[in-house]
């Protein structure tokens, strides 16, 4: 859609000529004096010129005559030229639609010395068609009238007077008008003037910075009117939104309302949009509905054609500023503008029976129409509404590439105006949700095992969603291979100087428009010596500085009282993996942020794993404002969040001789902290009776001790003595100063594993009543009731939280897991999604969501997830193996036992990961020698991990060792007695040994505990 920038006076500063510019003969402007309406203009003023002005303004009076018959504006401009780079506002042009606009010139002179030349009469403007409009993309039938005022001289007079006249049919007799005056100091005569008849019902306004108008009735008229002679600048408001900054404002509207424009426009689009009876259209729609069922696929698949296949070309001839071409010629001739293309849209989506219709904007966004008159003028844009299966689409048939649903259930131009026939549709302000998927993700993997002073190896994975990403997306690909592969190689080293890229790879994922950049290098870490002159290396890690956050506050002389615009919607992440040498001293070092100041939130979170420091770090804008009362509150907490970047750090000194290791003597008998350290050192080895023999010895030393309670009830934690260890925690919380919520946490656990309900539901009343605004609490609470399946009361515990104030995201992630168990998956899915979208910063709940959609046999979604969840924490054991999951669900083994073999080449010791690995070979039922080893390996790092023996038991059950396979699964069943999985291999191995009695038992016990068991199982080809 276009706007007609009438009255436009381009005084050629800085403003040169295009080139390919034809003359005009078919209109000219007219010469002569001003309508007789035009009052003789105001004196110039006697203010000194602004310090430092290029020119001044000695005198602007416009005055604008409105009504039913078309508005006119008169506007003379007398200015003085100060300096000798004010001589280019001698080039002179005026730009003028003739189709709806006249033209008339009455006055150029220029007074050198006191004497006054007519420039006029000496030579005429010259009338020429600018042909850049076709470059771009732009038929619009504006004539540019120009002259270049010959002899200029710093110190003459320039005095400009013309009237420009509209009058387009298509607004049917109602006037819009506006003028926007400087918005500097002026020092010079100002005079504002509007009449119009008195039976029109014409509204006026002028912003508050400007003086006050008088109105008045005389003669059958009304005029408007203010004068001033010079202004001061306005007050600003630096940081303020984009409506704060809408200054100097003059306006008039014929429009009663804006539900009069919409009424307006909706028979043009309702004509422009009904295809002919034997139109191509009909076709087309049955080709998209013959592809798909899916009305929201329709929808897109439309869209699409309409991007793709009907190029942008803005048309603003005869009234084409406003009026859509019919849609059978815009397919016919393959090019249209936003009109065009969404009156085409229209049609289609009507031929396929979805409702829709176009919804006025204004391309550059809007964050409020408060301070405008109803006037057409205000949009230069629009676009298609769809509604399919509840859901909102936003279809813009000038843009290119769209192909995620997501994104387009998001306005994105801020204020809109629906066109609807009869009454009219009213602004409507919409504003884009809280961002939960960053616009660009930053993943720097850096392997520096091979010493501090070795080349490191890098793997940098640069992640672009959306426009961004089809915009490079559409770069890389229209460049030849070798130069688009420098080019993101260059990109990837701007932040990472001591890195040298070997190699680059990209891809994009039409589907979710991602750009995925990966590159492989080496380097030597930039590592800073110790300012103390100590062996101390640092490193500053990637992505971890939080930068100096900007003042949130403005100048005294500013205005106080506006809120501060934020940078909305934008989100981005950087995750930094560094893997350290072994057999040196290294650490960390920075503060984990989790804090929202100026509507932006910041979180960073550093975490260890073995030889691997991670750190993550997001930027998330959470609101388009804030008060400038909060504004007031963040900049006092901003003076004191000075959180740094984050370090490793190691020390670069001679390994220490090898010392042969010999045997701790033991602990005094008397000394009760030694006692309780070689406690949890044996414990830690898994010498579970020795440790418990410590812990009694320790409280024996010193009696009612609670740490010693503490050691005991984890001991008998990991031994299965459930209510031993519900005792032990009793005791180390009635021995406690203050409540321990991990005390309190294990005492319910263990009773809930234990079976004693009722004991179970008093002591999460105690922890409830310690910690009420803590998650875990209302999880152990609702745990019990899991256990016993009555999920409605295990959600009626999350719902108590919520009460409590519990953080919502939490209490969103415990119910999802509960909701999942009761078998209500679509809840359980919908309850991760609202996790996600108020904490997408938490890898847990994508790489959960992940898992349940991939359970679903929704791979797809399922794969995004877990990618992003892996990217969010590379480290992250779980999700690999999700990710091999994912490939089991679909039969794909062979790249489930890959996902394995690349995460055990940098975790060669993990016994998840070796378990996993034997869990898909025998799945897939080839090398069951090397999935028993898998297995075996596992268990020799933790003898007792119940989905490792159950995998071993599986294995036998796959050689067809069935015997042995039931006496795996039965050490499987006495760790973890109510595992469906185990029971359901089990009864698989009883039935096929021949005890079809206890295969049976098995079978349904499984099935009784979870309905899915089966699901692998029956996956791999194993029926009862």
């Amino acid at each position: 859609m276009g706007v007609h920038n009438r009255f436009r006076v381009f005084l050629g500063l800085g403003l040169a000529m295009a080139a390919g510019v034809v003359r005009a003969e078919e209109a000219q402007p007219d010469y002569g004096p001003p309508p007789a309406w035009v009052k003789p203009p105001p004196p110039d003023t006697r203010q000194a010129p602004p310090a430092g002005a290029l020119l001044q303004v000695l005198m602007r009076d416009s005055q604008a005559k409105l009504g039913p018959e078309g508005d006119a504006q008169y506007l003379e401009t007398r200015f003085k030229l100060l300096t000798p780079e004010a001589l280019d506002a001698g080039n002179l042009n005026l730009v003028w639609d003739p189709q709806v606009e006249t033209l008339a010139i009455h006055r150029l002179t220029v007074t050198h010395d006191g004497k006054v030349t007519d420039v006029l009469a000496a030579q005429k403007f010259t009338v020429v068609r600018r042909e850049q409009g076709l470059e771009a993309a732009m038929l619009d039938g504006r004539l540019t009238a120009t002259l270049q005022i010959p002899g200029l001289q710093v110190g003459d007079v320039i005095d400009l007077a013309i009237t420009t006249g509209s009058h387009d049919p298509l607004l049917a007799g109602h006037s819009q008008f506006v003028d926007l005056l400087p918005t500097t100091a002026i020092a010079g005569r100002l005079r504002e003037r509007a009449t119009w008849p008195a039976a029109s019902s014409i509204a006026w306004r002028a912003s508050d910075d400007l003086p006050k108008s008088a109105v008045r009735r005389a003669g059958g008229a009304v005029e408007a009117l203010f004068e001033a002679d010079g202004l001061p600048a306005p007050t600003r408001a630096d940081g303020a939104p984009a409506r704060f900054r809408v200054r100097r404002l003059v306006q008039a509207s014929g429009f009663a309302d804006w539900r009069e424009i919409s009424a307006l426009m909706a028979p043009l689009y309702a004509s422009a949009a009904t295809p002919k009876p034997d139109s191509p259209l009909k076709a087309e729609a049955a080709k998209i509905r013959a592809a798909s069922a899916d009305p929201a696929k329709q929808a897109l698949a439309a869209l699409q054609l309409v991007q793709d296949q009907v190029r942008y070309v803005y048309v603003g001839l005869d009234s084409g500023a406003y009026r859509p071409a019919a849609a059978d010629e815009t397919w016919s001739r393959r090019f249209g503008d936003c009109k065009a293309k969404t009156a085409l849209l229209l049609a289609l989506l009507s031929e396929l029976g979805i409702k829709a219709e176009p919804v006025l904007a204004n391309a550059s966004g809007l964050d409020g129409l408060d301070y405008a008159l109803p006037q057409l003028g205000v949009f230069n844009h629009v676009l298609v509404r769809a509604e399919v299966g509840g859901r909102t689409l936003w279809l813009d048939g000038t843009r290119s590439g769209d192909s995620n649903l997501v994104e387009l259930e998001v306005f994105p131009y801020g204020v809109g105006l629906p066109v609807h026939a009869g009454g009219g549709g009213d602004l409507e302000k919409h504003l884009p949700p809280v961002p939960f998927q960053p616009v660009e993700e930053t993943v720097v993997q850096i392997d520096a095992r091979a010493g501090l002073h070795a080349p490191a190896q890098v793997t940098a994975r640069f992640v672009l969603r959306g426009d961004e990403a089809f915009s490079i997306d559409r770069e890389v690909a229209s460049a030849p291979h070798d130069e688009a592969e420098q080019v993101l190689k260059k990109a990837a080293v701007e932040n990472l100087s001591w890195f040298e890229p070997k190699s680059v790879t990209w891809s994009y994922d039409a589907r979710r428009r991602l750009f995925l950049e990966e590159v492989r290098g080496e380097g030597k870490v930039d590592w800073s010596k110790d300012a103390s002159g100590g062996h101390t290396l640092w490193y500053q890690i990637h992505g971890s500085g939080l930068g100096p956050i900007k003042p949130i506050k403005r100048d005294a002389d500013q205005d106080q009282t506006a809120p501060f615009a934020v940078a909305y919607p934008s989100y981005s992440r950087w995750v930094t993996t560094i893997r350290l040498p072994q057999g040196i001293q290294t650490g960390r070092r920075g503060d984990n942020v989790a804090t929202t100041l100026g509507g932006m939130r910041y979180v960073r979170r550093l975490s260890s794993q073995g030889d691997t420091v991670t750190m993550y770090h997001s930027l998330r804008s959470m609101t388009p404002e804030i008060t400038a009362a909060e504004a007031a509150a963040d900049e006092a907490k901003r003076a004191d969040f000075k959180p740094g970047a984050a370090f490793v750090w190691a020390v670069d000194a001679p390994p220490k001789p090898a010392v042969t290791p010999t045997a701790p003597p033991p602990p005094a008998p008397q000394d009760a902290k030694a006692l309780l350290a070689a406690g949890y050192a044996v414990g830690a080895e898994r010498r579970y009776d020795e440790a418990l023999a410590l812990a009694d010895r320790a409280l024996a030393a010193q009696p009612g001790w609670a740490d010693a309670q503490r050691l005991r009830a984890l001991v008998l934690v990991e031994l299965k003595r459930w209510p031993e260890a519900a005792d032990a925690y009793a005791a180390a919380v009635s021995v406690s100063e203050k409540p321990n919520a991990a005390d309190l946490r294990g005492r319910v656990q263990a009773l809930t594993h234990a079976r004693k309900f009722d004991e179970a539901e008093k002591a999460a009343d105690i922890y409830v009543l310690a910690f009420p605004r803590t998650v875990d609490a209302y999880e152990a609470r609702a745990g019990i009731f899991e256990a016993r399946q009555d999920y409605d009361r295990a959600l009626a515990a999350t719902d108590d939280a919520r009460q409590a104030g519990v953080d919502e995201a939490a209490i969103l992630r415990v119910r999802s897991n509960i909701l999942w168990a009761a078998h209500r998956r679509e809840d359980a899915l919908a309850a991760a999604e609202a996790e996600i979208k108020l904490d997408p910063d938490s890898a847990t709940a994508l790489s959960w969501r992940g898992l349940m959609e991939a359970r679903l046999k929704r791979f797809d979604a399922a794969r995004d997830d877990l990618r992003d969840a892996e990217r969010m924490n590379p480290e992250n054991e779980t999700t690999i193996i999700r990710l091999a999951e994912l490939e089991e669900f679909q039969g794909r083994y062979a790249q489930a036992v890959a996902i394995f073999d690349a995460a055990l080449a940098r975790w060669p010791k993990s016994a998840v990961l070796l378990n996993g690995r034997c869990w898909s070979r025998a799945l897939w039922g080839e090398k069951l020698d090397l999935a028993a080893r898998d297995c075996d390996d596992a268990l020799a790092v933790n003898s007792t991990l119940p989905s490792a023996l159950d995998s071993r038991a599986f294995v036998s059950f796959r050689q067809k060792n069935y015997a042995d396979a039931v006496t795996r699964y039965n050490a499987a069943l006495a760790e973890r007695p109510e595992s469906a999985a185990s029971l359901y291999g089990r009864g698989l191995a009883k039935l096929r040994a021949g005890d079809k009695a206890g295969g049976e038992a098995d079978l349904a016990a499984a099935l009784k505990l979870d309905p899915d068991a089966a699901e692998s199982y029956l996956a791999a080809g194993l029926k009862p």
